[in-house]
Order: structure tokens, then C-alpha cells, then sequence
């Protein structure tokens, strides 16, 4: 029994970060313009990230796919988990939650570090929420000697 030949893979797009270049090799050519716009926001400068892709084994280019960063900066390691769906007119949805951790109080996190000068909106007993927009939410959970942070974003063409 045969099978069909793999897919000629896409010619890689001049000027391409490490993400670009790992989803194109990935088979994945839907979502290049936010994969270009939006993958250095997600990942940082060159050089302070790892990137893992999911995806579609058998149609990369025509399916949603993931990407998992660890990146490094200032405020330590944080880790950002990213999906990428091709839309139906085109363009692409994009969503990314980013887990931080924080030895400070939440409080002093919502004031400092995003600048949140509300009351802060509490889920339950443990978890408070930062609503910026209708598709921006920052969720910061309180734990023994600091604060976890989960920045969650959807975005539309």
C-alpha cells in the first residue's frame, strides 16, 4: 500500500523570528501575518525563549494550532501558552494566557506591575481579576509569600 507524498514544505518568509521559522517547517502557512505581528510580543527578543508548537498532523495549514514559550526576562521566567485559528474570512484568532509568578503581594502587583489603580473584582475567595477590556482579563491568585498572575487575552482581525 502507498501513501501520498508529504506536502512541499513553505519557503520560510526573509526576516523571520525562530517562531516564524519553526511554524513554517511545522507545514503551518496559515496565520504568518500574526505569527509576524504578534510572536515577538508573545515570545520576547531572540535569544530568551523556547518555543514547542501543536498541531495538525494531517492539515497544519488549514487548522488551529499551539504554541507553549517559556521566556526569560527582568521579572524572571514566565510561561505563555498561545493558540493561532485560522478564521473563516480570512485572518486569523488569536488567544494567549501568561503565567508569572510574583513575591509580592497581588495587591502590590495589580498597583506596580499593571498599573491597576481599581478596586479589584474577586472571582472567590482566592482569586481576583483585572477586567481591561471585554477580551482582556488578568486573573492574580493569592499563594503563601506572593502572587500568581494568568494575563488572558483574546484577539480578532
Amino acid at each position: 500500500m502507498t501513501q501520498p507524498a508529504p506536502a512541499p514544505l513553505a519557503a520560510v518568509p526573509p526576516g523571520a523570528n525562530t517562531f516564524e521559522r519553526l511554524a513554517t517547517g511545522a507545514g503551518i502557512t496559515s496565520c504568518s501575518k500574526a505569527l509576524r505581528t504578534l510572536g515577538p510580543v508573545l515570545t520576547g527578543p531572540e535569544g530568551g525563549y523556547a518555543v514547542m508548537l501543536m498541531a495538525n498532523r494531517v492539515a497544519p495549514a488549514a487548522s488551529a494550532f499551539s504554541a507553549s514559550i517559556e521566556k526569560t526576562g527582568p521579572a524572571g521566567t514566565t510561561f505563555v501558552s498561545a493558540f493561532f485559528s485560522p478564521g473563516l474570512m480570512g485572518g486569523c484568532d488569536v488567544g494567549y494566557d501568561t503565567v508569572s509568578t510574583w513575591n509580592k503581594s497581588c495587591q502590590d502587583v495589580a498597583l506596580q506591575d499593571f498599573r491597576y489603580a481599581q478596586p479589584l473584582n474577586v472571582i472567590g475567595r482566592n482569586i481576583s481579576v483585572l477586567p481591561y477590556s471585554p477580551t482582556h482579563h488578568v486573573y492574580l491568585i493569592r499563594m503563601p509569600g506572593g502572587c500568581i498572575s494568568i494575563n488572558k487575552e483574546m484577539l480578532y482581525p
